[in-house]
């Protein structure tokens, strides 16, 4: 079984843990109208998409937060950064 999430667009490609994004299934659902499941095997989300998730925010198409810095956000979440 899967334990991590890949992350769009990653190179080398990037993964987060898979049981902490789980947890925010629905609202990943409600933002891009698909399973974690499925999106993982579209090629996952970006860095600013898993903020989003990972927040429990609906997506906002109009941010202007860029990859790198969601990424490091993303990272402190899933205890991968400090």
């Amino acid at each position: 079984m899967e334990t991590k999430f890949p992350i769009l667009g990653s190179k080398p490609k990037e993964y987060i843990p898979l049981d902490v994004i789980n947890l925010h299934e629905k609202q990943a659902f409600r933002n891009h109208t698909q399973t974690l499941k499925r999106l993982a095997e579209r090629g996952g989300l970006s860095w600013v998409e898993a903020l989003f998730v990972l927040e429990d925010k609906d997506y906002d198409f109009q941010t202007k937060l860029t990859e790198t810095d969601a990424r490091v956000k993303v990272l402190e979440i899933v205890g991968l950064q400090k």
